[in-house]
């Protein structure tokens, strides 16, 4: 496993049956939730371990984490948005 995140995709045997991808592992994911006074982040990262790197797993960033190269975002819509 590299120690750097990697391009989106790129483990495909990973994907679950409904199609949704990339959910745990790569870089941690900005929620808007809020949690211990702070930004909530789920999934893991690539600094983690196997067990810390699931989209259940979250943690509190720090303005300090701004602009880590561990830190990202999804983009979501909800289900009754699409048409």
């Amino acid at each position: 496993m590299p120690k750097r995140p990697v391009d989106v995709g790129s483990h495909p045997e990973g994907d679950s049956p409904f199609g949704i991808s990339d959910m745990a592992g790569n870089v941690w994911e900005f929620t808007t939730g809020d949690w211990q006074g702070s930004h909530t982040m789920r999934g893991g990262s690539y600094l983690n371990t196997l067990a810390e790197s699931r989209a259940a797993v979250r943690w509190a960033s720090k303005l300090e984490d701004k602009g880590a190269d561990y830190l990202g975002f999804r983009c979501v819509v909800g289900a009754d948005s699409v048409r």
